[in-house]
């Protein structure tokens, strides 16, 4: 019984499969620019936290096994129409980056590995086209609603508006945890909504180098592309050296 069980199973994903490579002509994602594109594979102004029951990629189709997927290949997640999964819908996949430090209360980084449309489901899994990449894609990869962004607008090297240093916020770090960066990358900061941060507000970076006499140094420009409760990301504009984690921004009064 278990032996013809197994033989069923494969030929449903076999046919499904098949379904999966016609439809997937049919993929026509969203045109996005090069902004939209870029600002798309950024990272999202969140602490890790994986949504609880959040569709996962257990896989891909190939003759050898393995774990690292790229654009235009067809992946197998592990939900399908009984967990709310239908036909075009699109996914942003995403993975925790956590790299050394496993403290659970350390905020992390989310990274942004890609987006698919479904091609192909049944009750208990479905198939994924991947539309782009943003790097290699992984097996474990969980899954979130997609959502085209809103082209950012170009800030100007001389951003004008009165800088308020009663509200200093700390940079973070940028994708993957790096802890610098320069002109067009993004950088995290430690204060979002909830502290009057609002997507477009301009941001200067500073640094203290901690020697007697010597005041902050103006190091970058920077405007807010996302914004969540307690953090938000920053889109370097202009920099005269690289911005580092522990820089202080300092908003600008709009």
């Amino acid at each position: 019984m278990r032996t013809t069980r197994i033989w069923i199973a494969a030929v449903v994903l076999v046919v499904a499969l098949g379904c999966a490579r016609a439809a997937r002509a049919q993929v026509n994602p969203d045109r996005l620019t090069p902004a939209q594109l870029s600002l798309a594979c950024a990272p999202p102004a969140v602490a890790s936290s994986v949504p609880a029951r959040a569709p996962r990629i257990l896989g891909g189709q190939d003759v050898e096994g393995r774990s690292l997927f790229g654009t235009n290949e067809l992946l197998i997640v592990n939900a399908g129409t009984r967990d709310g999964i239908a036909l075009g819908q699109r996914f942003f996949t995403r993975q925790p980056y956590i790299w050394t430090d496993t403290d659970p209360s350390t905020p992390h980084n989310v990274h942004t590995t890609g987006w698919l449309t479904i091609v192909s489901a049944n009750e208990t899994a479905s198939i994924g086209h991947v539309d782009y990449a943003c790097d290699g894609i992984m097996t474990s990869d969980y899954l979130e609603p997609f959502v085209a962004p809103a082209a950012p607008q170009p800030a100007a090297d001389n951003v004008p508006g009165d800088l308020d240093f009663s509200a200093l916020a700390h940079v973070l770090y940028g994708d993957q945890e790096q802890a610098a960066g320069g002109v067009g990358d993004y950088m995290l900061i430690d204060r979002g909504t909830t502290r009057g941060v609002t997507v477009a507000q301009r941001f200067t970076v500073y640094r203290d180098f901690h020697q007697p006499g010597l005041p902050l140094t103006e190091i970058a420009e920077g405007v807010v592309v996302t914004a969540s409760p307690d953090r938000s990301v920053l889109r370097i504009t202009s920099s005269r050296g690289s911005i580092e984690s522990g820089d202080y921004a300092v908003p600008r009064r709009n």
